[in-house]
């Protein structure tokens, strides 16, 4: 019998039908997969949440911007009120 051998592949452990399946028998490298996975998964969303967020932000600054700029150039606001004002946004 031929005991810690896969199909003959001894030397050469990462080529052929036993690749990926070194830590099968190991309940804990399972769960380590699975945290590993989840961990993926929940930085991803994090993420894409956290840049949605950051762009909705950034177009509201901008669309505020904009309306200041078009009251002080249509005489609406004085330089003072402007230059408050903008601070004030950003």
């Amino acid at each position: 019998m031929m005991h810690g051998y896969y199909f003959g592949f001894d030397r050469f452990s990462d080529f052929g039908p036993a690749r990926g399946y070194m830590f099968a028998n190991n309940p804990l490298a399972f769960w380590m997969m699975i945290a590993l996975m989840v961990l993926f998964v929940v930085t991803l969303v994090l993420l894409i949440v956290g840049a949605r967020k950051n762009h909705r932000r950034f177009v509201e600054e901008s669309e505020a911007v904009l309306i200041l700029k078009r009251r002080f150039a249509q005489g609406e606001l004085t330089k003072e009120q402007f230059d408050t004002m903008k601070k004030d946004l950003t």
